[in-house]
């Protein structure tokens, strides 16, 4: 099931919550963050023409605060890591439960509390 798919399924749960954008790709990925007030980015680690990782580079220098979750189809420490390494909070495989998605989703926006380990781009230091 798709990944918007699976917020919309779970939206009966935190009708706070909704997808607001979608890209096809990393370029696409970074104008549409630009255009769009988001409070969140499901981003697809293995995307055409800019993979995700860069994206997600290019995005977190603009907006440091901005949470963005990697989106895997393998488990894949490499790009896991790299995910980390370009400013992604965490990294989860697609084919989660929409519950668990949903869980992470939240714990990405939740205010980061002082003591909770952010580093200075509010990265935290936790991982699901």
């Amino acid at each position: 099931m798709p990944i918007h798919n699976q917020c919309a399924e779970g939206n009966a749960a935190d009708p706070d919550m909704k997808v607001v954008g979608e890209a096809a790709h990393g370029w696409e990925a970074i104008a549409r963050t630009r255009q769009l007030r988001l409070t969140l980015i499901l981003m697809d680690v293995r995307m055409p023409l800019l993979n995700g990782i860069h994206a997600t580079q290019k995005i977190k220098t603009e907006f440091p605060r901005l949470p963005v979750i990697g989106l895997m189809i393998f488990d894949n420490p490499e790009e896991a890591s790299a995910m980390r390494e370009a400013g992604a909070a965490v990294s989860i495989r697609k084919d989660r439960p929409p519950a668990e998605l949903l869980g992470v989703m939240r714990r990405c926006v939740e205010p980061l509390n002082p003591s909770g380990g952010a580093d200075a781009q509010g990265r935290a230091d936790r991982a699901w």
